[in-house]
């Protein structure tokens, strides 16, 4: 079954040629395939208005998809809930619109690792997530407290050509002017497992 977004309409000379199939046989309705005939004209005086229904199905069939469409944006957003604490759409272009439509949506199903290292992925950023051990001595581990465990902490390091600083504060945020790294950042913050605690580290370099 062919995609929707690969719909493209006919031409008029097909249009009319469909409208004239459906047509009896026999010498009454033979003008209908003859050029130049009142009776083809008619037709293709509805070939066009079909073909105008084409083109507007086939608007609709790419606005129908969020990485797609331009005329649909502030729907897709309302219905998303954009903006929000994270998502902005002040001074922002439609592609970026587009995409954070698209990560939005990517947000509802965020659980493993690997679902973070994929958002992460989407937004053009390499990370790595290793379970943050205070103590050095290697993984796995368990602090005699029970108050710190590594395998529900994780460090993400994120690697860009932004030079991080680890802070010393709580809560550990960086300063940076990537807005793709920020907006990484806050939406794992929030979207975390509630037992898991993060901290990020920015490295200048990809492994």
């Amino acid at each position: 079954m062919p995609n929707i977004e690969d719909f493209t309409p006919r031409t008029l000379e097909q249009n009319a040629d469909s409208f004239s199939n459906f047509l009896p046989t026999g010498l009454l309705w033979t003008a209908a395939f003859t050029e130049n005939t009142i009776f083809r004209n008619f037709i293709k005086g509805a070939a066009i208005e079909m073909g105008r229904w084409q083109e507007t199905l086939q608007k609709v069939a790419l606005e129908y998809i969020p990485n797609m469409q331009t005329s649909f944006i502030p729907e897709w957003e309302q219905t998303l809930g954009i903006p929000d604490s994270c998502f902005s759409i002040t001074n922002q272009t439609d592609a970026i619109r587009r995409r954070n439509i698209l990560i939005k949506f990517t947000c509802m199903n965020l659980q493993t690792e690997a679902d973070y290292i994929k958002l992460a992925t989407s937004l053009g950023l390499s990370i790595q997530i290793v379970p943050y051990d205070l103590t050095g001595v290697g993984f796995p581990y368990t602090f005699p407290f029970s108050f710190f465990d590594p395998a529900f902490d994780w460090k993400i390091i994120i690697f860009t050509e932004i030079a991080g600083v680890f802070p010393y504060t709580f809560p550990m945020t960086f300063d940076t002017s990537d807005p793709d790294v920020a907006l990484f950042e806050c939406i794992v913050n929030k979207q975390k497992p509630a037992h898991t605690e993060v901290t990020f580290e920015l490295e200048p370099n990809q492994p």
